[in-house]
């Protein structure tokens, strides 16, 4: 494999014990069958430091983040806000019955009840302040029912290609305008009395909707965690599979919830009644509500509506708008925190959810459709005229969980320098984790000259890892990198030690000019 190196002033002080260390990198048995590209950059001169393949197109895995949350940075803002809004139709009358529904509108906020943004959604909690909104309304009792609204009717909402062992997990929970605590609920097993090979469920938090039924399969066997959470968007059926070590007492497991918009619906509707405020009817959506029409055998109607309207011949009287189609009164928005913020949460702990989120609001804001695919073609799009070489770019999701993406380190890095100008660089720089110290990278390259020093996204899945980011040479050079390496032997453990001392080199600016 022939790698390029541009000649610099201080070449001649290159450490032989470094290029020694290094020279047979590519001839471990790690890396024998790898697909390996790397490209770094000096970032004030664009001198080209080191390459190895730069435009061949590989799975980048989560370090496909950098290029969405940058993309949302440039073209929404870092100030950008998400809302979501309470509200009601209909009339309250003397005594206090509000005569309609109660509805959450969900408008793309993916950290609405979210732990990690405690003062937005904690100080006060935002469920008591919509109870206390609607107490000041004088609501004592609710006729009609708590809705989830979704303007998207759509019954499936994850990345057409991932795959199914993901989806039930906490990484794989799918987008929603709607969503809620992270989309995710915790369960704590403990081991069963009578037979402590057997664990069971003795704790579910945040409480979720008794439709969710959750098959536990789990044991405590062996000496490794390897268990997986089987489920499908809108699908109340949770299988958990697999093993724990039989040392272990207890386990947290984290999970997704299957439909968000409906446990936003649930949880405010069981709150509003520990308050006292009854609610006639029980929860739902307004995808579920469509479903239900339809089902109802009310499909030839909308067909005939949908004929009659494209002839012009259809006009909306007042018997034809139903009763929770009236219009609504806003009691209260919830604003999300800036989005530099989220983008922190999303590259530092390399947050699925949010990447998913903020990929489909660029879809919103340049397509006027909030979707992954118009959200993908707006970023790439945008690159493209920014200047970048975007072809080989090939996505299907804005967070890098799906295998079916692809993108070359060069066009990562033209993406760092470009951010380097950007006046939303702080933020940007900001959200990267730190060798050693925060995130992803918080127990990697704990020693010198990375830690504290290398600033990058990480990424990694099944024969996939790479790192995207900036780091300083010895002689002061701020570098912009790229590395990918796609279908490595061995473990990830050991892939990471070559890597470690392939970036140590980089930052000694000792790389050798050829692998062999």
């Amino acid at each position: 494999m022939f790698v390029s190196y541009s000649s610099k002033a201080n070449n001649e002080q290159l450490k032989l014990s470094s290029i020694v260390e290094i020279q047979g990198i590519t001839d471990e048995s790690v890396l024998k069958n790898a697909s390996v590209s790397l490209y770094a950059v000096n970032t004030a001169t664009r001198e080209v430091i080191h390459s190895i393949n730069p435009h061949i197109s590989l799975v980048p895995a989560s370090s496909l983040k950098l290029f969405t949350t940058a993309t949302a940075l440039e073209i929404l803002g870092e100030d950008f806000k998400f809302q979501t809004r309470l509200q009601y139709n209909g009339e309250v009358d003397k005594r206090g019955t509000l005569r309609g529904n109660l509805y959450i509108l969900g408008e793309g906020d993916p950290t609405l009840g979210s732990k990690m943004f405690r003062e937005y959604y904690y100080d006060p909690y935002f469920i008591e302040t919509w109870i206390n909104t609607i107490k000041a309304k004088g609501i004592k009792r609710i006729n009609g029912a708590v809705i989830g609204d979704t303007k998207t009717l759509e019954d499936y909402t994850a990345p057409d290609t991932w795959v199914v062992e993901d989806l039930g997990n906490e990484y794989g929970a799918v987008y929603s305008e709607l969503s809620i605590f992270d989309n995710k609920y915790e369960m704590l097993f403990m081991p069963r009395l009578i037979d402590e090979t057997k664990l069971d469920i003795v704790q579910i938090s945040p409480q979720i909707p008794e439709e969710v039924k959750i098959i536990n399969r789990l044991q405590r066997v062996g000496d490794k965690y390897q268990f997986c959470i089987y489920g499908m968007p809108y699908k109340n059926t949770r299988i958990i599979k697999g093993a724990i070590p039989q040392d272990k007492l207890t386990l947290v497991v984290k999970a997704s919830i299957p439909d968000p918009a409906y446990w936003a619906a649930y949880t405010l509707r069981n709150e509003l009644e520990k308050n006292g405020i009854k609610v006639k009817k029980g929860p739902t959506t307004t995808r579920r509500k469509q479903e239900l029409h339809l089902h109802k055998g009310n499909l030839e109607p909308e067909i005939r509506q949908v004929k009659r309207q494209q002839e012009g011949k259809y006009q909306k009287s007042k018997r034809n708008v139903k009763k929770d189609e009236t219009p609504r009164v806003d009691l209260y928005t919830n604003y999300s925190p800036p989005l530099k913020d989220i983008v922190v949460i999303t590259n530092r702990e390399s947050n699925n959810l949010y990447a998913e989120h903020i990929i489909n609001q660029i879809g919103l804001h340049i397509a006027g459709k909030e979707d992954t695919e118009n959200g993908i073609k707006a970023a790439i799009d945008f690159w493209c005229a920014a200047g970048i070489d975007t072809t080989g770019i090939f996505l299907h999701d804005g967070s890098g969980l799906s295998r079916y993406n692809s993108i070359t380190t060069k066009q990562l890095v033209d993406i760092l320098c470009y951010m380097k100008n950007s006046k939303n660089f702080d933020a940007f720089y900001h959200s990267l984790p730190i060798a050693g110290e925060t995130g992803t990278l918080k127990e990697l390259f704990t020693k010198a000259p990375l830690k504290g020093n290398l600033k990058a996204k990480t990424g990694g899945m099944k024969r996939v890892l790479s790192y995207t980011g900036y780091c300083t040479t010895i002689s002061g050079t701020e570098i912009a990198f790229s590395l990918i390496v796609n279908n490595y032997n061995g473990t990830p453990k050991e892939l990471k030690q070559q890597i470690e001392k392939l970036l140590t080199a980089l930052v000694n600016e000792a790389l050798p000019l050829h692998y062999k």
